[in-house]
């Protein structure tokens, strides 16, 4: 090796203008959710989320014949119905490890397996009682079907919010399956609400009007994480330009 080389291969080692800068910005970028924060964040939006459920159940009411019910079908029903959404809504705005988010595997499995779990229990444990209308014409059905798709929609909407609100300043790796899983979180609670105060029984109609609705509310999650996941992404910075003339 000459002299001449030992410059050259110093200066080699030296990072690009573009890879300091990007550590420069990495270095000053603050930490956007500490524990102490996240924990104060998550107990605040929790405390907001109980709030409104109970809020629109009180509102809206039982059914008149909630009581005289069989317990062996309201039991695995609310189980099934809470259960499925605490997953969900625990996947879709879960940190993970290294706070981008639920892994792949799991926000897939949840999202393969909690509509399969709904399904199965809105089929097997039909709730139907003393005052259960039996819906035979097409049109009153199609109706009834309707306003409990608005309201599970309704209902579920600000939840959403609060799971994307929940997760701000992070940047997730899989923002659109975190947004689905939230949204399915999200129709599922408005589901176990509603099924406490819709007195129509029968599988059809908690298929069309009470499961259905999760379909926009896991798009438009999807699509709301996604879009804010883009604006949080750090901007690369530009490549500096060579001056004209310039041999280096």
């Amino acid at each position: 090796m000459t002299a001449s080389d030992g410059p050259s291969d110093r200066s080699s080692d030296r990072p690009s203008e573009v890879v300091r800068a990007r550590l420069m910005a990495a270095v000053s970028r603050e930490a956007a959710t500490p524990p102490d924060t996240w924990r104060r964040r998550v107990v605040i939006h929790g405390a907001l989320a109980a709030a409104w459920m109970l809020g629109v159940t009180a509102l809206l009411g039982a059914r008149g014949d909630w009581s005289e019910l069989p317990r062996g079908l309201v039991i695995p029903t609310l189980v099934g119905l809470l259960g499925g959404a605490m997953l969900a809504s625990v996947g879709g705005a879960s940190r993970g490890r290294i706070m981008v988010g639920a892994s792949s595997e799991v926000l897939f499995g949840l999202l393969a397996s909690i509509p399969v779990l709904l399904l199965v229990v809105v089929t097997m444990f039909d709730l139907r009682g003393p005052e259960t209308p039996l819906l035979v014409d097409p049109g009153a059905t199609f109706a009834g079907a309707v306003k409990c798709d608005l309201l599970i929609i309704g209902v579920g909407l600000p939840l959403l919010g609060l799971g994307w609100a929940l997760l701000r300043g992070l940047i997730l790796a899989r923002p659109a399956l975190s947004g689905a899983c939230a949204g399915l979180g999200a129709a599922t609670w408005a589901h176990a609400i509603l099924r406490v105060h819709c007195p129509i029984g029968g599988p059809s109609h908690a298929i069309i009007g009470h499961l259905l609705p999760a379909v926009p509310l896991m798009a438009l999650g999807a699509w709301v994480f996604s879009a804010r996941a883009h604006l949080d992404r750090p901007t690369r910075p530009t490549r500096p330009t060579r001056p004209t003339g310039s041999d280096r």
